[in-house]
């Protein structure tokens, strides 16, 4: 069994059914979903034409699992103003088929629709078009064929629909009628003539249902004995110079060789030329302490950033990328309660003397640590003075005033069993503040005392007694 390869190429006819009529808008963006329309400029339909036209119209299949064709002729008098672009797919297309001109021939099929921008800049405008819109069955992929010396056939193959779908038609009538039957995604045609160097048949495969409705488009595929296909992807720039080609432009081209066994062979290049994405912008963010690690990248800090990629074709591709750092916040509250009090500010809680975190996020998404640092205030008083200079309890010490900075006011007053005034002190500070018994001369015996502190979240007053031993 020898392999054969083929090549494909497409066919215009006239469609025949009734059509939608649509009008290109002359501004804005105007949404077409049809099976079978005609969409005209002004100047397509009655000579009236437009002008100052830049709007947008995206044509879509309405049947499910269609393709559309779109085909016409442009007629721009006015070519030095006037320019059609046609994109794949939606308005978020960037795969442009071309921008077209005056005289220009449009014969496209997209599976995902078309996008078109018609733009027109001049006072007295000549231009106009008018394009024939007609939903096809996707063409079929990875046709394969191969001839078989053994029981003198082809057999065709490809993906697609079911082959109940696919009809073969021949298309050089001078060649002769072939049979086929089919299988899944497959045909077999018998009784081929007898095969020498000059073996060539031409064949259509298509829907029987676009048979019937008078497609816009057919593909054919042409078998010959020895010709080879080749597709092949290259980066504006750059040259195919692989098996004798030397290329640099989209286009189809051919090369006429000798075979093995003495046939002449056609080596055919269908050469795609892929421009690359330039300047493309994206904006993004991250939280300050975080890395940015998109793109190629890898930031963390503000700033505009340039990555160069490659798309699929290995074509640059260069990606801006403006990166913004949102703040992360970590702040701590020192504060203080007096015993018996709670601290309820800022979300939180707390009557104990410890560390307080509280987690939560900015709009932005971002850390915003809130740290409590608490302290509770306690003062306790003493029962008993042993001023014998040991430098133990000498004197009158209220435990944790002075440590904790409890009171920012304060006043101790100290009296004798009959009420004589015998120590006062205002707004404590130090250790020598405090009643030494020995300073003021005072005997064995018991005292009274008057305490009062004022704090921002309370005023005490504490009074008792004290017993002052040698």
């Amino acid at each position: 069994m020898r392999k054969l390869y083929l090549y494909i190429l497409f066919l215009t006819c006239s469609i025949t059914l009734s059509a939608q009529t649509f009008l290109f808008p002359s501004s804005g963006y105007l949404e077409i979903e049809t099976d079978n329309g005609v969409l005209f400029d002004d100047g397509g339909e009655n000579n009236n034409y437009s002008d100052t036209i830049n709007a947008l119209v995206y044509i879509k299949a309405a049947s499910n699992n269609k393709s559309l064709c779109l085909k016409g002729i442009l007629d721009l008098e006015d070519e030095a103003f006037s320019s059609l672009e046609i994109y794949k797919g939606d308005t978020s297309s960037k795969e442009l088929f071309g921008i077209y001109s005056d005289h220009d021939t449009i014969s496209l099929q997209s599976e995902e629709g078309f996008t078109l921008r018609f733009i027109t800049n001049t006072s007295s405008p000549k231009s106009g078009f008018k394009l024939d819109i007609n939903a096809i069955s996707p063409f079929p992929k990875n046709v394969n064929a191969i001839i078989n010396y053994d029981n003198n056939s082809i057999e065709v193959s490809w993906e697609g629909e079911t082959s109940s779908y696919w009809i073969v038609e021949q298309y050089n009538k001078n060649l002769p009628t072939f049979h086929y039957t089919t299988t899944e995604n497959n045909i077999v045609l018998d009784s081929i003539p007898t095969i020498d160097c000059d073996f060539s048949i031409e064949y259509s495969i298509f829907s029987k249902e676009d048979s019937l409705n008078s497609s816009c488009l057919k593909t054919y595929f042409k078998f010959s004995k020895d010709t080879l296909v080749i597709n092949a992807d290259i980066c504006d720039k750059s040259s195919y110079t692989d098996n004798g080609f030397n290329e640099d432009s989209s286009g189809v081209y051919f090369q006429n060789l000798t075979s093995a066994i003495g046939c002449d062979s056609t080596l055919m290049l269908i050469l795609n030329v892929h421009l690359p994405y330039t300047s493309d912008t994206i904006l993004d963010t991250i939280c300050q302490g975080d890395i940015y690690q998109e793109h190629g990248l890898e930031e963390d800090s503000a700033g505009v950033y340039i990555s160069n990629l490659q798309s699929i074709y290995g074509c640059d591709s260069t990606l801006i990328v403006k990166l913004w750092v949102n703040p992360s916040y970590y702040d701590t509250i020192k504060a203080d309660i007096y015993k018996g009090n709670t601290y309820n500010e800022h979300g939180f809680n707390e009557s104990v003397t410890g560390i307080y975190t509280q987690d939560n996020k900015t709009i932005h998404g971002c850390d915003s640590i809130l740290v409590l640092d608490l302290q509770v205030d306690n003062v306790m008083f003493p029962n008993v003075i042993t001023p014998n200079a040991d430098g133990i309890n000498d004197v009158f010490e209220i435990h944790n005033l002075i440590e904790q900075e409890v009171f920012y006011e304060s006043e101790l007053r100290i009296y004798s069993q009959n009420g004589k005034l015998i120590y006062s002190v205002n707004n404590i500070k130090k250790r020598e503040d405090l009643w030494d018994p020995q300073k003021t001369k005072s005997p064995d015996g018991t005292y009274f005392y008057i305490f009062k502190g004022k704090r921002k979240d309370k005023t005490l007053k504490y009074n008792g007694a004290v017993e002052v031993l040698r």
